[in-house]
């Protein structure tokens, strides 16, 4: 999988109205989802081109479920990331997995 960021707009955003002290705080709420913009590319073991094209992701709950004690600073796109990836490559069935024949 060959994967290109285009565009990226991170949770939350500035809010310059708060005044000077909070120039520098990025503030969370519903309306500042986080958004991301890739060119995908999937191709086989052989080479060959499964899919390709261009993916939208926006998490739109990203403040639903959120830890208050992650203080990682891209929590929210990681995740936004995670649940894309397990759509976009879901897991092989355990009997591909383990090698069984149907």
């Amino acid at each position: 999988m060959a994967v290109t960021i285009t565009d990226i707009q991170r949770a939350g955003r500035y809010e310059p109205w708060l005044g000077i002290n909070h120039s520098h705080v990025r503030v969370m709420r519903d309306v500042y989802p986080p958004r991301m913009t890739l060119n995908v590319r999937i191709t086989g073991a052989d080479g060959q081109v499964l899919a390709e094209g261009e993916r939208k992701l926006a998490d739109m709950s990203y403040l639903q479920g959120s830890m208050p004690t992650d203080t990682d600073n891209l929590r929210f796109e990681k995740r936004m990331i995670d649940t894309w990836l397990r759509r976009e490559l879901p897991a092989p069935s355990r009997a591909v997995a383990s090698g069984e024949a149907d």
